[in-house]
């Protein structure tokens, strides 16, 4: 990818980790990379090139899957060492969704709900974040 910083920032402009199942996270690859034409898979169609920046997003691990087993065993997360065929296809079971890794969602201050739940309890692990309205224009991180 030539300019995954661009790529990137417009996740980080979602101002949230949680991206969904796969659906929701073709809608969101579609409307903010695809259609501002910020991917290099030009020549292909619009699904096809949705896909391609899904599978390199999971490939480096800034997404990974999430799945909830049951409600006692809990859940699990989906690594792409673990599941490299996942992604392949838009066609991943509806019980998977999909998050940013929480090493990239650390270092660039993505907020999601902090909250948890202990013995049935709701608690909430730190002060929210005041976020920015959403007009008030992009973020745009630099890596170095």
């Amino acid at each position: 990818f030539k300019d995954i910083q661009t790529i990137l920032n417009e996740f980080f402009n979602l101002y949230k980790t949680n991206l969904g199942d796969s659906n929701s996270l073709k809608k969101i690859i579609e409307e903010r990379i695809v259609n501002n034409n910020l991917d290099p898979f030009q020549d292909d169609i619009k699904d096809a090139r949705s896909l391609k920046v899904a599978r390199f997003l999971y490939m480096i691990e800034f997404i990974r899957g999430h799945e909830r087993l049951d409600r006692y065993d809990g859940h699990r997360y989906i690594y792409f060492t673990e599941r490299p065929d996942m992604l392949t296809s838009w066609y991943v079971r509806k019980s998977i969704k999909w998050h940013i890794h929480p090493s990239y969602a650390k270092a660039l201050k993505l907020d999601d709900d902090k909250t948890f739940s202990v013995a049935g309890e709701v608690r909430i692990a730190e002060k929210p974040k005041i976020r920015p309205k959403k007009n008030k224009g992009r973020r745009n991180y630099r890596w170095r």
